[in-house]
């Protein structure tokens, strides 16, 4: 078993639709590398997510007021984490940001969709 650490980031990614109770089986773990950053993208490390119970309903082939996940895709989570690196005129390199992440250790997204988080209001903790 290799137990080298992988250098890519993780993802939980949607195996398949569940039929009944949600198991292990439903989820696939990737390490997929990220796409390079196009304009008004940024890069961010994935600190803390939220695990809410509309996710549920994320995960069956119906629509509601949003979207299914659909399989393969990475779970949809609401989380906060670091902006590594950027394209985008309206975040730097150390911007702590909001918004839909996913389920995963790292993400490249639109820098449109995030919300900068002020600090100075509730600190990061680890």
């Amino acid at each position: 078993m290799n137990t080298t650490p992988s250098l890519a980031p993780t993802q939980i990614r949607l195996r398949a639709y569940p039929a009944g109770a949600v198991t292990e089986d439903t989820w696939l773990i990737s390490h997929d590398p990220l796409p390079t950053l196009q304009p008004g993208e940024i890069r961010v490390r994935i600190k803390h997510l939220s695990v809410d119970p509309g996710m549920r309903g994320w995960i069956t082939p119906k629509r509601s007021y949003m979207a299914p996940v659909q399989p393969d895709e990475a779970m949809r989570a609401f989380g906060v984490g670091e902006v590594l690196e950027t394209a985008s005129k309206y975040f730097q390199v150390g911007d702590h940001v909001t918004g839909f992440t996913g389920v995963q250790t790292e993400a490249v997204l639109d820098g449109r969709q995030m919300r900068k988080v002020d600090l100075s209001f509730a600190p990061a903790r680890s």
